[in-house]
């Protein structure tokens, strides 16, 4: 039997009658702040003037420019998923639908294309601008969403999560080994 490689989880349809595998197709860190320049130069002047900032940009953003660790892991994925940066106007309807207001945020998106609320607004402020932080957030919230996430592909290198070396280990290779799928539809977080 070929298994799918990826984030999974079983969900139940149908009253409970019928299981079916759902995988993670990707991961999207949406920013408190619009994507034209008049948005970010708003932004920038809300920042500079203490009215605010956005917890996302603090994560992937640095002084001036896009953190090189945040660039490294757009460009080799997150858990064997795209993971995607956009600003609140560049969503489609339905993710729109499903973040609202609750800005910055992590959304997942499941293979059927459904949207879902990963990580809100406290979550990605509690992570203080460090990456590594919020790759545990993520993972921790994608196992109480119910996605089995193997130790394989959570992956380190000197303490933080990439493609390089399975979690604890000094391997410099990264199986991306099948998940198994959750044997019950877990209910520990109201995001899901």
């Amino acid at each position: 039997m070929n298994v799918k490689k990826g984030v999974r989880k079983e969900e139940e349809t149908v009253q409970g009658l019928e299981r079916r595998n759902i995988s993670l197709k990707a991961l999207y860190i949406v920013y408190d702040a619009d994507g034209t320049v008049a948005g970010e130069v708003l932004y920038l002047l809300r920042k500079w003037f203490g009215k605010g900032h956005c917890a996302a940009c603090d994560i992937t953003h640095g002084n001036k420019k896009v953190k090189p660790e945040w660039t490294t892991l757009q460009t080799t994925g997150f858990l064997g998923v795209p993971l995607f940066n956009i600003h609140r106007d560049e969503m489609d309807s339905k993710l729109r639908a499903v973040v609202n207001t609750t800005l910055p945020c992590v959304a997942g998106e499941t293979d059927d294309s459904r949207y879902f609320l990963l990580l809100r607004p406290d979550d990605l402020e509690s992570c203080l601008g460090e990456l590594p932080k919020l790759q545990e957030k993520i993972i921790e919230a994608l196992q109480n969403c119910g996605f089995q996430v193997s130790e394989s592909q959570v992956c380190s290198e000197n303490g933080s999560y990439g493609e390089s070396a399975p979690l604890g280990s000094k391997d410099s290779r990264c199986e991306q080994d099948a998940v198994v799928p959750s044997k019950s539809n877990s209910t520990g977080s109201q995001l899901c």
